[in-house]
């Protein structure tokens, strides 16, 4: 819901929680109600007509939405519940992209975290990506696959600090987890493995390349996160449901949001654009989910305000939200 205005008051804590009652219809309502009443009074001035009873209903009205956000907001429904740490975590794969070059263009580069999704150093960056998926040579991409074998350990050891840390729950960023398919069960091998030592649960975030020729029409893709308990096993698979449009080559998911009963309470994975749509969403509350985690990745141009975005659909279906996002 990109081009809704209500997104534009995610500052304005009182109003948003109207959100949890109408969605943000209602708080679009109110923004061009009170537009039109300026308009609509200033207009009746300068004809010397009154105005005044139409400014004291919006007035009345909108002081009852005020007393509701601040009852809703102020009022600790966690104050006789325990709480419980949990960690969201990224590693940057900026120095993956920037190896992968060097490997096919035998020069180096070094990406701008600010970069835009449409410049042309990050097509020419992406064009070594298609090469390396297309075909992953050992021999051609020596340096793509050391940094490729850096980054997974980087996750593991970020986890291993959450869990030091005591973090009863680990997620990471979007499409964190890197990697060619053949790698792949090896990788999860090695989440299910640190989630039964450390005794957490492990939301792997993972981007799973199947090499070959990439055509319009292929999905190549697996942008999924793989849940895994505290005894090892893996209880959920999830795929994204909603791709970013005319961007992702993905594999779909079924277009349902698991919940999933843990010792802390029913969670829920979905992956960053998932979240920007708010029947998709609606889900988490019908089947009383408590926190969404909701891993993420964004750039300079968006954010944080594609992170705010996110937080109305927390309140719309009373959960926690928790978003390790990369890139923003």
């Amino acid at each position: 819901m990109w081009s809704s205005i209500a997104n534009t008051q995610y500052g304005f804590n009182l109003l948003t929680q109207l959100s949890s009652v109408i969605g943000i219809v209602g708080i679009s309502f109110f923004v061009h109600w009170f537009a039109a009443v300026i308009v609509w009074s200033v207009e009746r001035y300068f004809a010397q007509e009154s105005f005044r009873k139409g400014i004291l209903i919006y007035t009345a009205l909108f002081s009852i939405v005020m007393i509701f956000g601040a009852t809703h907001l102020y009022t600790d429904s966690r104050a006789k519940k325990h709480t419980v740490k949990v960690a969201g975590l990224t590693a940057t794969t900026f120095q993956v992209l920037e190896s992968l070059y060097k490997d096919v263009y035998s020069k180096n580069i070094l990406i701008d975290p600010k970069i835009g999704q449409t410049s042309k150093e990050l097509q020419k960056v992406q064009s070594a990506l298609v090469s390396f998926i297309e075909n992953p040579d050992t021999t051609k991409f020596v340096n793509g696959l050391k940094a490729l074998y850096r980054l997974h350990d980087s996750l593991f050891a970020l986890s291993q600090q959450a869990a030091y840390k005591g973090a009863n729950t680990i997620a990471w960023s979007e499409g964190n987890g890197f990697m060619l398919s053949s790698m792949q069960d090896a990788f999860i091998k090695r989440g299910v493995k640190f989630a039964a030592k450390n005794k957490v649960y492990l939301l792997m975030a993972l981007a799973v390349f199947e090499p070959g020729k990439i055509t319009p029409e292929k999905n190549f893709l697996e942008n999924k996160t793989v849940l895994i308990a505290p005894d090892g096993n893996i209880v959920n698979v999830f795929y994204k449901n909603h791709p970013v449009p005319f961007a992702e080559h993905v594999v779909l998911g079924d277009g349902t949001i698991p919940v999933i009963a843990t010792p802390y309470g029913n969670i829920s994975p979905s992956i960053c654009y998932d979240a920007d749509i708010p029947s998709t969403m609606k889900q988490l509350g019908k089947e009383k989910s408590d926190v969404l985690f909701l891993p993420s990745g964004d750039w300079y141009d968006i954010a944080p305000y594609h992170s705010y975005m996110t937080m109305f659909r927390g309140i719309e279906n009373g959960i926690t939200v928790v978003r390790p996002t990369s890139g923003g």
